[in-house]
């Protein structure tokens, strides 16, 4: 892609985002920005897998109804993404996440 060479992949690769919610929006937007690269990505959800949303949430499967969304999340980033230095940090709540993220609030 022109205009983005390998400092902005770099850049890319020290980037840390927090995403609020990984349903519909949120679960997409994770495998966007693990795919794109970004070097940290936070998850914070409340919620578990519920059979009703899999329609739309996309990392998610009937094997995993009834757990927590941010730790199924979690694994299934480190199997849909297929390459090394990911770090991927899941969080029940704020207070769990450290500081120094780019927030991206998606909701449910």
């Amino acid at each position: 892609m022109p205009g983005f060479g390998v400092k902005a992949q770099e850049k890319l690769k020290r980037a840390r985002v927090l995403v609020v919610g990984s349903g519909g929006l949120g679960s997409t937007l994770l495998l966007y920005l693990a795919a794109a690269g970004v070097g940290q990505t936070g998850i914070v959800d409340f919620e578990r897998v519920d059979p009703s949303n899999l329609h739309r949430q996309v990392l998610f499967d009937g094997s995993q109804i009834g757990e927590a969304r941010v730790l199924a999340a979690k694994r299934g980033l480190k199997v849909s993404i297929l390459y090394t230095g990911k770090n991927i940090r899941p969080a029940a709540d704020f207070s769990q996440c450290p500081g120094n993220y780019s927030r991206l609030g998606c909701g449910g």
